[in-house]
């Protein structure tokens, strides 16, 4: 794994899919320690951090915003 971003956290708004997730997928990839995935559905959000921590090794924390 790349370590870039060794040490860094990011926060993706409207992280839970599309573009967004994709997004934190290649920032993760690149070493971040942390991504938070922010979004209206924090079902999906929570499934997609999920998703991301198992294929990545990055912690992901799903968190609800408006």
């Amino acid at each position: 794994m790349n370590k870039e971003f060794e040490g860094k956290y990011a926060v993706v708004t409207g992280g839970a899919g599309g573009i967004s997730y994709e997004a934190a997928k290649a920032l993760a990839k690149k070493g971040l320690s942390g991504v938070v995935l922010a979004d209206l559905n924090i079902e999906q959000a929570t499934e997609s951090a999920k998703k991301l921590e198992e294929g990545t090794g990055c912690h992901c924390y799903p968190c609800k915003v408006d």
